[in-house]
């Protein structure tokens, strides 16, 4: 029952967003257009904003069969991207209705993720320090951010699987470049041989 609900309610944003603006939707909107009250809107989202995500998460893990894991980051890249253009008239409505500073943090959020699998898969056996680690992984999330927002800004037409790895490439380059040796952790080895000098 409980996604029941939750799907009713994303079946009347995407029905309301067709007819005005995101920050024009209220929440009494929401609930007449699905047959709830407001109690039951808020026992599952804290704002409308929360029920974007979910719309979002739950788009993903329908046309997925609920598949949760990848064999590769560029495998899940895609497939979000696939998502967004099989759904292409709501999230293109929903991009062109929200502020750019808060639809850029729902694809950096996405893109988080990504960025920590790509620098583990890409500094195995290299030990870095943590303030580096993160520097690369925000390098890396903020990048695939701008080449996802870019994409949909340019209305989703250019070609997924040629974005994806052209992406892939782009970072894959960038890997010998970036994890070099004044950011690399020292080992205990290393560090007792400098006392010893």
């Amino acid at each position: 029952m409980s996604c029941e609900t939750k799907n009713a309610m994303k079946d009347s944003l995407k029905r309301l967003i067709e007819q005005k603006p995101l920050n024009k939707i209220t929440i009494s909107d929401i609930t007449s257009d699905c047959g709830i009250n407001r109690m039951t809107f808020y026992y599952h989202f804290k704002d409308i904003y929360a029920l974007v995500e979910w719309c979002i998460i739950s788009d993903a893990r329908t046309t997925s069969g609920g598949r949760l894991l990848w064999d590769t980051w560029e495998d899940h890249l895609a497939h979000v991207m696939n998502v967004c253009y099989a759904n292409k008239d709501f999230y293109l409505t929903l991009l062109n209705s929200m502020d750019a500073s808060i639809s850029s943090k729902y694809i950096l959020r996405f893109s988080m993720k990504l960025a920590k699998r790509i620098v583990s898969e890409q500094s195995e056996g290299i030990l870095l320090t943590d303030a580096y680690q993160q520097r690369l992984e925000d390098y890396y999330a903020y990048a695939i951010t701008g080449v996802i927002y870019c994409w949909a800004l340019n209305g989703m037409e250019e070609d997924i699987p040629y974005i994806v790895k052209y992406l892939s490439l782009m970072l894959k380059n960038t890997k010998n470049t970036l994890l070099v040796h004044p950011y690399i952790q020292p080992t205990e080895e290393d560090s007792e041989a400098e006392e010893i000098q």
